[in-house]
């Protein structure tokens, strides 16, 4: 998006805790740039805006400006502040950008006018309106219009972004999770996608139980928001790859299709499929790192499993987790508990294929996310266990190797896309 004239206005609006007859809580930032007479018409357009956007019933709006973060961090331990920045306080550590409502401020003085824009952080889908002066009357005129906007911003998305907005204890207790799908070109979704934010952690085993191959323990720093499956990739979705490029249908060994996790395929049939996928919805679609697999696998936790580190048997699907007379094979996606991600089958069911070559430990491995690789690398690294393996297997920090040819029943994949 292009933007030009003397200053900028941004309103970033958050979809958090649901509420019955306010869908949206918003958070207004103000960042004005350009001559100290546009910053000024800019600030002035924001705060007119303010208020009028609070009394809508459809939508909530509380200020922050970032022209001075110092004072707006200090007003946390006034006691006279208003409602309004007890409401900045309280969301100011939430990321999860909903809609953006960018302008341009243009002109100086009575002359200075408004063109505003919104924008779907998801879908990139925009409306853009007519430009108003910057006056009480222009911040009037163009309250109905961004309202409107959003309303059509939201109808056009979905279909493609569904939000989990859980009770006020749930949102205390896990961050609000944003689902959503792309499309193929033939109209039908792709996998199910939820957001990640970034964040750190320290990667390999914190609790001394497991193998060399998961020492040293270091810490990793995840600058950027991406996307992960919730689901191991399914035979359903990588039969329609097959399919559409005329491959052979792997061996499912007898143990299901349809929702199952795909196995039977190799790490050069996943590096294909998340290939295939970016060609169809015109989005980087990849495997994994392998650090940002053990991110989304202890989904803030640091035990054993993300659940704690009791080997409870109702949390996975592995060798142990089961009585001996249950029939041993993978299960339907999705089947057990999800982690505090919204992310499920991280601890058994398959184990799934990342990008990184094979390496002993973790000497010399990368401290930002980033996939270890090298050329001619002969076997990657496989994570999280499979329906074979006992619970030691499974915990978050255990790992594996497989050569990358090998096609078996207990390896599949999960995928990743940029945002």
């Amino acid at each position: 998006m292009k933007v030009s004239g003397l200053g900028i206005l941004f309103i970033t609006l958050f979809n958090t805790i649901a509420l019955a007859a306010k869908p949206y809580i918003a958070i207004v930032d103000l960042e004005v740039l350009g001559r100290l007479g546009s910053q000024h018409a800019g600030h002035r357009f924001a705060t007119m805006l303010l208020p009028k956007l609070i009394q809508e019933s459809s939508v909530t709006v509380y200020f922050r400006s970032f022209k001075r973060p110092n004072v707006i961090s200090n007003q946390c331990k006034k006691q006279h502040i208003d409602d309004i920045n007890q409401m900045v306080c309280q969301l100011s550590q939430q990321h999860n950008f909903d809609v953006i409502v960018s302008g341009s401020i243009t002109g100086f003085g009575q002359y200075a006018e408004a063109t505003i824009e919104v924008i779907d952080v998801l879908t990139k889908s925009s409306v853009k309106l007519a430009p108003v002066a910057v006056t009480v009357q222009g911040a009037e005129q163009s309250i109905p219009e961004i309202l409107k906007a959003i309303r059509q911003i939201k109808q056009q998305s979905s279909q493609k972004v569904g939000n989990i907005l859980g009770d006020k204890q749930a949102f205390n207790q896990r961050q609000p999770k944003t689902i959503f799908r792309h499309y193929l070109k033939d109209g039908t979704p792709a996998p199910e996608m939820i957001i990640i934010e970034a964040g750190r952690f320290d990667m390999g085993d914190e609790n001394g139980v497991g193998s060399r191959f998961e020492q040293p323990v270091h810490r990793i720093n995840i600058d950027k928001v991406f996307a992960v499956s919730r689901y191991e990739i399914t035979f359903q979705e990588y039969d329609k790859f097959a399919l559409s490029t005329g491959r052979t249908r792997p061996n499912d060994f007898g143990m299901g299709r349809d929702r199952w996790p795909v196995v039977g395929v190799n790490w050069k049939d996943a590096k294909a499929y998340v290939k295939w996928l970016s060609e169809q919805t015109g989005e980087n679609y990849r495997l994994l790192s392998e650090a940002e697999w053990e991110y989304i696998a202890k989904a803030g936790s640091e035990t054993n499993y993300w659940w704690g580190n009791d080997k409870i048997k109702a949390k996975a699907n592995c060798k142990q987790c089961r009585d001996s007379s249950d029939f041993a094979q993978t299960s339907v996606v999705g089947e057990y508990p999800d982690n505090a991600f919204g992310i499920f089958d991280t601890a058994g069911n398959v184990a799934e294929w990342v990008e990184d070559c094979w390496f002993l430990n973790y000497i010399g491995a990368p401290n930002d996310g980033t996939a270890r690789v090298q050329p001619f690398c002969l076997s990657r690294t496989i994570r999280g266990g499979s329906w074979q393996d006992n619970f030691n297997d499974i915990r978050s920090s255990a790992r594996k190797s497989a050569k990358s040819r090998t096609r078996d029943n207990t390896i599949g994949f999960r995928i990743a896309v940029d945002l």
